[in-house]
């Protein structure tokens, strides 16, 4: 069975103002979700701090997209994707071999 994984971003902090830059990124809490065939979830969260901008990396707030802070939170944290999916693939497993329903739908929801 193979897993699925994707980085989603909780939250951005930014400078409000930084060496006459707005809205400057530094800081983001994100977590890879991690899915098997059989629908158990599993999320590991992280975070990363970015460098102040120089020249022309400066990307403004708004033309941020979740592309970008994603390659931006990759490359900050190149040993994030194999520690993260390890980790989810092992908790996966885990709850495979449980006996352990969580959540379990409600049987009136079918």
């Amino acid at each position: 069975m193979a897993n699925t994984y994707k980085v989603n971003v909780d939250s951005i902090s930014t400078y409000k103002n930084l060496d006459g830059l707005e809205n400057v990124v530094f800081f983001v809490k994100f977590h890879l979700l991690g899915t098997s065939e059989d629908g158990i979830e599993i999320k590991y969260e992280d975070w990363a701090h970015f460098p102040e901008p120089e020249g022309e990396a400066f990307v403004p707030f708004e033309d941020i997209t979740e592309e970008i802070m994603v390659s931006w939170i990759l490359d900050a944290r190149p040993d994030f994707m194999s520690s993260a999916k390890q980790y989810v693939d092992a908790e996966i497993a885990i709850k495979q071999q449980s006996n352990v329903v969580e959540n379990a739908r409600l049987p009136w929801n079918n």
